[in-house]
């Protein structure tokens, strides 16, 4: 077993994943909150419309959680589960999210779209890396077990 896969839980890896799922599409709400026009949004808030962009974002985050998992497993196959190599992983992810889902580069009409992705991006894979790898001191010491002495007579 991989140094990098000792050092993680699964429940850790699980609650990463929701978090990808659940981050790029709260903050891509809203930033559509704030970029769109104000029609079609006067009865919502912000923080209610970034709930409802949750749902969406199941449906439009997954190029973001497919990043993390297609990196996860081929990190994991080198060992090299570190901070700077998943913010690489999420650039380079939010680079490809944007070049596909804005191919002008445009979001909402503002010429923001790669920034904003590759930040979404980064801020995904480190909160990812944060949640699976960080925090390592506070996971409980592994048990130590020496085999018993037999007894002598």
């Amino acid at each position: 077993m991989l140094r990098s896969t000792r050092s993680t839980t699964r429940l850790r890896f699980i609650t990463g994943l929701g978090f990808a799922f659940a981050f790029p599409g709260f903050w891509l709400g809203q930033a559509f909150y704030w970029l769109d026009k104000p029609y079609g949004r006067q009865d919502l808030d912000p923080v209610s419309f970034g709930v409802v962009a949750i749902v969406f974002g199941v449906f439009l985050g997954w190029p973001f959680v497919l990043g993390a998992v297609g990196a996860w497993a081929l990190l994991d196959q080198f060992d090299l589960h570190a901070a700077p190599s998943a913010a690489l992983v999420g650039m380079a992810t939010g680079i490809l999210v944007a070049f596909f889902a804005f191919r002008d580069g445009r979001f909402q009409g503002y010429p923001i779209a790669y920034p904003l992705c590759m930040a979404l991006g980064v801020a995904t894979a480190l909160g990812v890396w944060w949640i699976a790898y960080g925090r390592q001191s506070r996971l409980p010491s592994p048990r130590v077990q020496s085999k018993p002495t037999p007894l002598a007579l």
